[in-house]
C-alpha cells in the first residue's frame, strides 16, 4: 500500500459522512500507515487530502496532526515542498475545520497563499479566505491582496465565459470572491472580521 492507496481510503471514510471515532474498524492503523508513508516519501497532494479527509471525519487527535504537519514547519511550500494553490486550499480549509495549527505554521500558510494564489480557482479562493478567518487570522497586507487579485480574476473569467468553473460552482464561492474584493477595496482594517461578520455559514 502507498500514500495515494491511503489518501483514497481515508477521502471514501470521509465521503460516508463518519465521525472518527476510535471504535471506526482500522482507522488508527490506516492513519498510522499513511504517516509512516508520508515520512518515507512525501507528497503534498496525499498530505492536503488526508488532512482535508481527517478534517472531514472531525478526526481532532492533535498527536496526529502535529506529526504529520511536521514536515511543514520552516519549508517554503510551493517551492520546497511542490504545493499547488489546490494544496494550499485544501490544507487550509482542514486547519479552519479543526481550528488547529500552531502560528508557525500560520506564517507559512500566508506566505504560500501569495505564492500560489495566482492559479487558485474558485473553491480555493473561498476555502482559503474562509479558513484564514475561521482562524481568525489578521494576515500582512500582501495576502489578502493576493487573494483579492485571485477573486478579481476568477470572476472576470467567470463573466467571460458561462461555463467557467466559477458558475458551475456552488454560489457561496461567488459570494465569498465578492466579498473578499470588498473588503480589500473598502479597506477593511480587519479582513477576517469583515468576511465573519457578513458571512455567518460554513463550507
Amino acid at each position: 500500500m502507498n500514500a495515494i492507496h491511503c489518501t483514497a481510503a481515508l477521502q471514501r471514510l470521509a465521503s460516508l459522512g463518519l465521525e472518527a471515532e476510535r471504535s471506526v474498524p482500522g482507522l488508527e492503523e490506516l492513519l498510522s500507515c499513511q504517516l509512516d508513508l508520508l515520512r518515507r516519501n512525501w507528497s503534498s497532494r496525499a498530505f492536503a487530502n488526508t488532512v482535508q479527509a481527517s478534517a472531514k471525519m472531525t478526526y481532532a487527535e492533535q498527536p496526529f496532526l502535529h506529526e504529520v504537519s511536521r514536515p511543514l514547519a520552516s519549508k517554503n511550500w510551493s517551492k520546497e515542498l511542490q504545493f499547488s494553490g489546490l494544496d494550499v486550499a485544501h490544507t487550509a480549509w482542514a486547519f479552519a475545520a479543526l481550528l488547529s495549527s500552531s502560528d508557525s505554521l500560520l506564517k507559512e500558510l500566508e506566505a504560500a497563499t501569495v505564492e500560489v494564489a495566482p492559479e487558485f480557482r474558485p473553491q480555493c479562493v473561498a476555502n482559503t479566505a474562509w479558513a484564514l478567518a475561521t482562524l481568525a487570522v489578521e494576515c500582512p497586507g500582501a495576502v489578502w491582496d493576493a487573494l483579492a487579485a485571485a477573486a478579481r480574476r476568477v470572476l472576470m473569467e467567470g463573466k467571460q465565459d458561462n461555463q467557467n468553473a466559477l458558475n458551475r460552482d456552488p454560489i457561496t464561492n461567488r459570494f465569498f470572491c465578492e466579498l473578499i474584493v470588498e473588503a480589500v477595496s473598502t479597506g477593511a482594517t480587519a479582513p477576517c472580521q469583515h468576511l465573519m461578520d457578513v458571512y455567518q455559514g460554513d463550507f
